[in-house]
């Protein structure tokens, strides 16, 4: 014989459990001066390249998703010299992290300890902030850096 009419739609059923959570997920930032020396004792950059010059932290900062950063690096292309330094500052929100380190007179790098981090809310600004020193300048120079950013 012939198919009947299709029966009334059942219940829902019952919900499925949790899946596990996914991973946390880590990016790599980097920035720099892109041919441009360092211009003036106090000034920022943001991640990308074209830094170095600008004269507040809210004109480099980009705004970052939750999450943490950690383990700066910075390599500059020449040595500040004797008696000279320059300090490398993570801010979140044109504030001090500490994540921080100087390069002084011979040297040309930097790293921040892995122990050291700085946690960010979504839609905090993140800059970096570089000063140097004053009593005796630096020699010009490039630079670049790079900061491990864990996301949960």
């Amino acid at each position: 014989g012939a198919t009947g009419p299709a029966g009334p739609t059942g219940a829902t059923g019952a919900t499925g459990a949790t899946g596990p959570a996914g991973p946390n997920v880590s990016s790599v930032l980097t920035g720099g001066t892109r041919g441009n020396p360092f211009n003036g004792p106090l000034t920022y950059m943001g991640p990308g390249l074209g830094g170095g010059d600008l004269a507040s932290a809210g004109k480099a900062e980009v705004p970052m998703p939750l999450g943490t950063a950690r383990v700066l690096r910075v390599k500059l292309v020449t040595a500040p010299g004797a008696g000279a330094s320059r300090k490398f500052t993570v801010l979140r929100g044109g504030a001090a992290s500490p994540l921080t380190c100087t390069i002084a007179g011979t040297a040309t790098t930097c790293v921040v300890s892995t122990a050291e981090s700085q946690a960010f809310s979504d839609g905090d600004g993140l800059a970096i902030e570089h000063s140097a020193s004053t009593v005796v300048a630096p020699t010009a120079s490039e630079g670049s850096w790079s900061l491990l950013y864990a996301m949960p």
